[in-house]
């Protein structure tokens, strides 16, 4: 019998299933689905320190729906305790002028440079002045970004980051609100995602025409990086429709939602127009507090997404080769 094709659904709905270690059928990525029930020690502490970058797009391809707010945020939460590089790939630049920093016109300075002029991406790596946050630009420079995506390779982007991949504990990447030859990169040169969504009935809707935007990309199924969580922002609890909407959410995802929501709050627009993050604008908000605990839960999914990848390397396939991503 033919096993199903595993698509981006597969992995938001966690309903793929893979065949376990004694022959029956496991859904999931659970780690003890995959070693025949037996538990893994040390699941959820961090095991690999000093290997490479875990890779997280944050995306969505609505906006409005608060993805460089978090991607941002996150980052400067997630550096408090590890070195994180931040990569603006919207050409728009929110996430550049979100850490106070004006957009960048050339190519050079952005990841178009490292593509189309082959540029050392250690020269377009920046100081952001948050202890051990570092990002790279973006502006009107990665305009042409996709284009020039379009005739290299889907690996470009994971080649890349590959270069800097032991500098950093994280690479968090601000994608485009599209799905094009980058988003492609994007998914590809990623360890897991996590997509910010609101509780509005288009924002639902934009959670599942996204997934199948992203089936479209006909990325290949061992590529496919897998859903860290969703994660619902901008939630105002005061407000009946948004509360419900949450629940829904939270209910339909409830395998990969987080348990951390993000308040609608005043500081946090703030916070984007002086160009700092959340942390250093207002600490002791309770958007601040939400972030730190949304980058705790996203160190705990990542370290058992580590543990369960370093699992499948050292698994032999049905063919007796070893598995790789």
């Amino acid at each position: 019998m033919s096993e199903p094709k595993p698509n981006f659904f597969s992995f938001v709905t966690g309903a793929f299933r893979k065949p376990s270690a004694n022959g029956a059928e496991a859904i999931g990525h659970s780690v003890t689905e995959h070693i025949a029930g037996e538990a893994v020690p040390g699941a959820g502490t961090t095991l690999f320190n000093g290997e490479q970058a875990f890779v997280i797009a944050v995306i969505n391809n609505k906006g409005g729906v608060g993805k460089t707010t978090t991607a941002v945020n996150l980052a400067a939460a997630l550096a408090s305790k590890d070195k994180v590089l931040f990569v603006d790939l919207d050409r728009q630049a929110s996430g550049t002028i979100y850490l106070g920093f004006h957009e960048v016109d050339h190519p050079r300075g952005t990841m178009l440079g490292v593509f189309q002029e082959g540029i050392p991406i250690q020269q377009v790596i920046r100081d952001t002045g948050i202890e051990n946050l570092d990002f790279i630009p973006s502006g009107n420079g990665l305009t042409y970004i996709e284009e020039r995506l379009g005739a290299l390779s889907i690996y470009a982007l994971r080649n890349a980051l590959h270069k800097v991949a032991y500098d950093y504990k994280y690479i968090i990447l601000d994608c485009p609100p599209t799905f094009n030859s980058l988003s492609k990169n994007i998914l590809i040169a990623s360890d897991g995602c996590i997509i910010p969504v609101t509780p509005q009935f288009l924002a639902m809707k934009g959670l599942e025409n996204m997934v199948s935007s992203i089936d479209s990309l006909d990325i290949p199924g061992e590529n496919i990086a897998p859903l860290i969580g969703i994660v619902l922002t901008m939630v105002d609890y005061t407000n009946q429709y948004a509360y419900a909407k949450s629940k829904e959410i939270q209910i339909q995802y409830a395998k990969y939602a987080f348990e951390t929501v993000i308040p609608f709050e005043s500081s946090l627009q703030e916070s984007t127009e002086v160009g700092k993050s959340i942390f250093d604008f207002s600490a002791r908000s309770r958007s601040a507090l939400s972030y730190w605990r949304l980058s705790k839960e996203v160190v705990e999914r990542t370290d058992r997404l580590r543990l369960e990848s370093r699992i499948r390397q050292y698994t032999p396939n049905r063919t007796g080769a070893r598995a790789t991503r």
